[in-house]
């Protein structure tokens, strides 16, 4: 997984594409490795795309719940990884 440092305040809003092409153009042409797309409608949907196996999706989804329950508001970047 490879995370990618950058400003993500929201200057201005961007379309979806717009957003995965940013990233895209980040990671360059040889990057290597899984990626996990989660999207939200707006409406309380959500669509996940990925090449991971089930079970490591599963696992890293369970893992962020349980990161976010834990929180406690602070501003630590420790809380989810």
């Amino acid at each position: 997984m490879k995370v990618i440092d950058g400003d993500f305040g929201r200057k201005q809003d961007s379309t979806l594409q717009k957003k995965l092409q940013f990233v895209v153009d980040q990671l360059g042409d040889k990057a290597v490795g899984n990626f996990l797309l989660v999207t939200d409608d707006g409406e309380g949907s959500m669509t996940t795309a990925t090449d991971l196996p089930l079970t490591e999706v599963i696992y890293m989804v369970e893992m962020l719940k349980i990161s976010l329950l834990l929180d406690t508001g602070d501003m630590r970047d420790d809380t989810v990884h």
